[in-house]
């Protein structure tokens, strides 16, 4: 016995689309799981390669990463979610601070609150189609949630590697929820050019020189040095931190999409995402050891306190120029 085809009505994934949108969510697309030949070849040899320096997590389940369809029997769609969280209240603290918290870190931890709104997403989907299979996942699942909202449009993925919108820049996150319903045929989903052309300030101004065009040099990253590597920052890369205890914005700073006169006054509509007090007392001051343990809900929490007690300390031994 044959089963009816599972085929999303284009009018209905209008509506879901209008209802990510009164979560917050902005930008929306939906494409095939699929890898395109270029990326996955690339991605496999990251991988072989062992390119991720300490992050051996990322080695984790090739079959999904590399295939992420099977992430969910028989998935046929990925819808994918953008959910903007620059607080410009923060941009004149961080520019006179010599201590720097990412902009991703500064509210709460954002896997818990996404993941409640991807909850709901889910239940008004399964409004319309009782039958369908979901799975909702945000960046701590083993799928290249980058490439695929490069196929699905909502961007372009930068020199940076960081997918770029020409309309909201890329402070964003990036959500999937995986579905066993086809696009339909009228549902058009078309990738953004690459804007990048000529463009080298976020190579230029990386200041541990961990960028090539569209490649990323992980070990010298500061993200990667303050957050993935788990032992204090070498000495040889203190000098360049340029403060950044916690992650890094250099690279989206001074990318000229998130600096338009549009982009650089918008904020985020998730009060969750905005600055706690709590973060910006650790911007000012070391906090002390009870402070840390009483810190909930934070992506700080994913080093540990010595670790960043002695990155923060060193760090303050430098001075360092604003980009």
């Amino acid at each position: 016995m044959s089963h009816p085809q599972k085929i999303f009505d284009k009018d209905i994934l209008l509506k879901i689309q209008g209802y990510s949108q009164e979560l917050g969510f902005e930008l929306f697309g939906i494409t095939r799981p699929l890898l395109q030949k270029e990326d996955y070849d690339y991605l496999k040899r990251f991988i072989e390669e062992k390119k991720y320096a300490n992050m051996h997590w990322f080695s984790n389940y090739p079959e999904i990463r590399l295939n992420p369809q099977n992430i969910l029997p028989n998935s046929k769609s990925v819808i994918v979610l953008g959910f903007y969280y620059r607080d410009i209240q923060y941009e004149d603290i961080i520019r006179n601070q010599k201590i720097k918290i990412s902009r991703y870190a500064i509210g709460k931890d954002y896997h818990n609150v996404l993941k409640k709104k991807l909850k709901q997403l889910e239940k008004f989907i399964k409004i319309y189609y009782k039958d369908i299979y979901i799975r909702s996942t945000i960046d701590s699942a083993p799928v290249p949630e980058k490439l695929l909202a490069k196929y699905a449009g909502l961007g372009w993925q930068g020199k940076n590697t960081n997918i770029i919108n020409p309309e909201i820049g890329s402070y964003f996150f990036l959500s999937c929820i995986f579905t066993d319903y086809e696009i339909p045929s009228d549902w058009e989903s078309k990738q953004i050019t690459d804007h990048c052309k000529g463009c080298r300030l976020c190579i230029e101004h990386c200041p541990t020189k961990a960028l090539e065009p569209y490649k990323l040099i992980v070990e010298r990253c500061i993200s990667y040095l303050t957050i993935e590597s788990k032992i204090p920052i070498p000495e040889e890369y203190l000098e360049k931190s340029n403060g950044w205890v916690f992650g890094c914005d250099i690279c989206q700073e001074v990318c000229p999409f998130n600096r338009r006169k549009n982009v650089s006054k918008k904020t985020t509509k998730e009060s969750n995402f905005l600055l706690r007090e709590e973060i910006k007392n650790i911007i000012h001051q070391l906090p002390e050891k009870e402070e840390w343990e009483n810190l909930k809900n934070s992506p700080l929490k994913r080093v540990k306190y010595e670790i960043f007690k002695e990155n923060y300390k060193n760090i303050l031994k430098y001075e360092y120029t604003q980009c």
